[in-house]
């Protein structure tokens, strides 16, 4: 069981929440969670369908500079909040190995990747791992699980840039908090990559021709460094479970400890969500 893909020219990786089940048997309510990639591509008719499924609150997970490069339109009647998951510096990782923490700049961060493609992989399982690790980043889901559970009309949209990690975790926070199974919200995860096969078909070929790749190896290295940065995958979602586990027993404790979603919250978020 996955979530429904909304039917938008420019914006692939916008779904609707709506219609999953959870594992007790019920049924989330449409038109209510929207997770998302970035808006900034949306055309006016795609505007027009997110102000007529009645999207009062955008949560915008993105940090400041994406936000700069590519600003949200506006959607008549909907509330905007910028809230950064990971902060600019965040973007890299730190070097485990040196004293200072240094962090990668996105140079550094691609240096060699061509080698050996896993290092990608290993990247962004240590990017997810900072979702659940990191205080300011646990700090802003909890900010933005409170914020869905306060918008009592309409519906709330988050995204990020592609719709996959940071709006994707908080799907699966939200999921979670439903109670939605561990493997539909696997399932879910995973369905991004048919929803963004075009953005990555497309980054590849920018890619391809910005490095000046004509060899079929080269080509081949590049495909797997771009399927591991722009693909969902599954040991980067369970690299956070794993993560949960170590650190709080489960999930449904790391909820209440670390993100303040109680029983009571919780209660009240299946009551405004399920049917």
């Amino acid at each position: 069981m996955k979530s429904k893909r909304m039917r938008l020219q420019k914006l692939y990786n916008t779904r609707d929440l709506g219609g999953m089940k959870t594992a007790d048997g019920h049924t989330i309510k449409k038109n209510c969670l929207i997770r998302s990639g970035q808006l900034y591509a949306a055309t006016e008719a795609d505007i027009e369908t997110l102000r007529s499924y009645g999207v009062t609150q955008i949560l915008d997970l993105r940090t400041a500079q994406e936000k700069k490069e590519k600003p949200d339109p506006q959607i008549a009647g909907a509330g905007y909040v910028h809230m950064p998951i990971l902060t600019d510096m965040m973007q890299g990782i730190t070097r485990e190995e040196a004293a200072d923490k240094q962090i990668l700049s996105q140079e550094e961060m691609f240096a060699g990747i061509g080698e050996n493609p896993g290092l990608m992989i290993e990247y962004m399982v240590k990017v997810y791992q900072l979702f659940v690790m990191d205080e300011h980043a646990i700090a802003q889901y909890a900010r933005f699980l409170n914020l869905i559970l306060e918008n009592e009309s309409g519906a709330t949209l988050w995204h990020c840039v592609g719709g996959k990690d940071r709006a994707g975790f908080g799907a699966v926070l939200v999921q979670e908090c439903l109670g939605v199974s561990r493997e539909d919200v696997m399932e879910d995860y995973l369905f991004t990559n048919e929803c963004l096969k075009t953005e990555s078909d497309q980054m590849f070929v920018s890619i391809k021709a910005q490095h000046h790749i004509t060899s079929d190896e080269e080509a081949a290295k590049l495909e797997k460094v771009v399927q591991a940065i722009h693909a969902a995958k599954e040991e980067y979602l369970n690299g956070i479970y794993q993560t949960v586990e170590k650190t709080h027993g489960d999930f449904e404790t790391f909820l209440e400890k670390a993100l303040g979603m109680g029983e009571d919250k919780i209660a009240r978020m299946r009551e405004r969500f399920l049917e």
